[in-house]
């Protein structure tokens, strides 16, 4: 096999299996440093099942032999994933501050929350696919709320005589 081919099938093929890794990696590296615990709520979940997936029905030996034969491209794909994750922990801290700042209870200080900055680093696939999922969802509950009070305020007019 040659060395091309190794890598393309390593970051195509494998790519899913090393960045469970690197996750659950990350997550005990960070509760060695913080003193959290590695769970992460349904995120936690979630990467068991995938990695427990991949491990159960993909080609795990295949997989671990074209890491070992390109350990350059393992350190991309965990770098990679590292870096992507402290991006969207700097993001999500932003939307968590914007939200605690609009419901008025003051700025939040980073050092205070680095149990939730290092989750949302670690699961950052997850945490971001949550997060515009909450956007998409809350925006299309308020729309559909407000059209809701739109026509029980034109029913209520029309049953009972309102202005």
């Amino acid at each position: 096999m040659t060395n091309e081919l190794m890598i393309t099938q390593l970051v195509t093929t494998a790519g899913p299996v090393w960045w469970g890794v690197v996750l659950v990696a990350s997550l005990f590296i960070m509760a060695a440093v913080h003193g959290e615990k590695p769970a992460g709520g349904p995120a936690g979940v979630l990467l068991v099942g995938l990695v427990t997936f991949l491990f159960l029905f993909g080609d795990t030996w295949g997989y671990v032999r074209a890491a070992f034969s390109q350990p350059l491209a393992v350190l991309a794909v965990a770098g990679g994933y590292l870096a992507l994750g402290l991006v969207w922990g700097i993001i999500r801290w932003l939307l968590y501050v914007r939200e605690v700042t609009n419901e008025g209870r003051g700025i939040p200080k980073p050092q205070e929350h680095l149990d939730d900055l290092a989750v949302w680093a670690a699961y950052w696939p997850w945490s971001a696919a949550g997060q515009v999922y909450d956007l998409v969802l809350r925006s299309v509950w308020r729309w559909t709320i407000g059209r809701l009070a739109g026509v029980l305020d034109w029913l209520t007019r029309k049953l009972f005589g309102g202005s």
